[in-house]
């Protein structure tokens, strides 16, 4: 399950165009579930943009459409400013 405070880091477009989702924190490593989980362009900008060591965990595809479609209202109105 996705952790809501972790998301709030990312604009809906980022979380969309990688197709990736924060699911935990311990200390500095941010589990972060991914479609694509060896795209290392991407965890390089979690990590600039968090600060955080993301550790990549496989995503499925389908889970992960299945959270747009349920939380993509909340991923609109959680825009980081």
């Amino acid at each position: 399950t996705p952790d809501r405070e972790l998301i709030q880091l990312f604009s809906s477009d980022f979380i969309r165009h990688h197709r990736v989702l924060p699911i935990a924190r311990k200390e500095k490593v941010m589990q972060l579930g991914m479609c694509d989980p060896m795209d290392g362009s991407c965890l390089e900008s979690v990590r600039h943009m968090t600060g955080l060591n993301p550790e990549p965990a496989l995503l499925m595809e389908q889970e992960f459409l299945e959270f747009l479609n349920r939380h993509s209202a909340d991923l609109l109105l959680h825009e980081p400013g």
